[in-house]
């Protein structure tokens, strides 16, 4: 059985990952195990290259197969923001959406507020430097208000054209259905069996 470093902190990606491999004869195992790895600096300008820095970061301190993702928001009103300053442009999820559901004040209408979730997901080996990446997206629009409940992140404002409810409505199997996120690890999944890795 392969173990594989998760580059995560967040423990919502990390159950959501775990649910969706579950099924493969691999270990996932959490950052918790390395508390000295601290943060790794994001310095990339697409979600691409931020996966792979935390891949290739983690692997190199632990010496074991490691995956990250870098996944984030893209409002097509506001060019694409937040993108890959999803995660930073608030301490909290909650102030995330407020946040956002600011920036969208300017565009009321439903028509105007269309975005995707886009993540790309990345494994790195270690041992012959080889990396594999698969990009997913979802897409949808955001709403006017918060609506709490399940999930993580921006999923209490963002409406699902898939599911046709917010994230935040939906149960974890539901939303890795069709989530950005859902659709990246299991396309890394389908490229390992492929390669003969697991």
């Amino acid at each position: 059985m392969m173990k594989i470093v998760f580059a995560t902190q967040n423990l919502g990606k990390l159950k959501e990952v775990s649910e969706l491999w579950k099924d493969l004869p691999v270990e996932i195992l959490g950052l918790d195990e390395w508390p000295e790895i601290g943060d790794i600096v994001e310095d990339g300008d697409t979600f691409a290259e931020n996966s792979l820095i935390k891949a290739r970061a983690v692997a190199e301190h632990t010496g074991l197969a490691s995956m990250a993702d870098d996944s984030g928001l893209c409002i097509d009103a506001l060019n694409g923001w937040p993108g890959v300053k999803s995660a930073r442009i608030a301490f909290t999820d909650r102030e995330r959406c407020i946040k956002a559901l600011e920036q969208m004040i300017p565009h009321p209408s439903l028509e105007q507020r269309s975005a995707s979730f886009i993540c790309v997901a990345t494994l790195w080996l270690p041992q012959s430097g080889k990396a594999f990446s698969s990009e997913g997206r979802t897409s949808g629009r955001i709403e006017r208000d918060i609506m709490l409940g399940g999930g993580f992140g921006y999923d209490p404002i963002f409406h699902s054209f898939d599911l046709d409810k917010r994230f935040s409505e939906v149960s974890a199997e539901e939303k890795n259905s069709v989530s950005h996120r859902g659709r990246a690890f299991r396309q890394l999944a389908d490229d390992l069996r492929e390669s003969g890795l697991i």
